[in-house]
């Protein structure tokens, strides 16, 4: 990773800054609801969300976290909101989609808070790392906005070294600043510290911050990843 030097030029970098929204619409409207698996392994990893009264999800995209919740959690009040107006449109579409249950909005939490009320539980599954790294703080900031006093904040990210970082390295041409890279889908993805993540959240109380470690395989290509 240190030693990828190459970066891609400011115009290409205020490019897709500029293009963001249009990337993550063209990338659900490619992949509709099939790209990314239901997030079960939620409820096991953090045992808030089985007593949450009402939760806001950022980034929710077509809904991988909020439904397998709505059944666990039968009385959960879900704030979705998401960058994309076609991932809001492919959740809300979804058949297990409820108008009692999941309020929707199409927000850039980079530039302003999401128009919702207050609410107990913020989560943020690889959301963060999407946007620029000189936007990340105000972003958490009014991603959180109207966070009850004693409410909880669920986070969990890409992290420096991940063996997708170590690729797109390899391949070079890919970096758009330290640590922060241009997908071939024109999406963007940045690679944060456990101390970077300590920064961006000032001001809060951490409970709890580590690194995950997980070793994926692939049979059919007989290949294995280290995330």
């Amino acid at each position: 990773v240190s030693q990828d030097s190459s970066s891609l030029s400011s115009f290409t970098y205020n490019k897709f800054e500029r293009e963001a929204s249009k990337m993550w619409n063209l990338f659900y409207k490619h992949n509709s609801t099939n790209f990314f698996k239901d997030r079960h392994y939620l409820l096991r990893e953090f045992f808030e969300l089985h007593n949450v009264s009402s939760l806001r999800e950022v980034g929710c995209g077509v809904g991988n976290a909020i439904f397998p919740l709505l059944k666990t959690n039968s009385s959960v009040q879900i704030q979705a909101c998401d960058f994309s107006s076609q991932a809001i449109s492919l959740l809300r579409s979804h058949p297990e989609f409820s108008e009692h249950r999941i309020t929707t909005d199409v927000c850039d939490i980079a530039q302003a808070p999401p128009k919702f009320q207050e609410v107990d539980c913020v989560t943020m599954l690889f959301v963060i790392s999407a946007i620029a790294p000189e936007l990340q703080r105000q972003a958490v900031l009014n991603a959180t906005s109207g966070l009850k006093a004693g409410g909880v904040v669920l986070f969990r990210d890409y992290a420096r070294y991940d063996e997708a970082q170590v690729r797109l390295a390899k391949k070079g041409g890919k970096k758009l600043k330290d640590n922060f890279y241009l997908k071939q889908d024109g999406t963007r993805v940045y690679y944060f510290l456990k101390e970077e993540v300590t920064q961006l959240f000032e001001g809060f109380e951490c409970q709890e911050i580590n690194y995950c470690y997980r070793e994926i395989q692939n049979r059919k290509e007989q290949q294995v990843m280290h995330r």
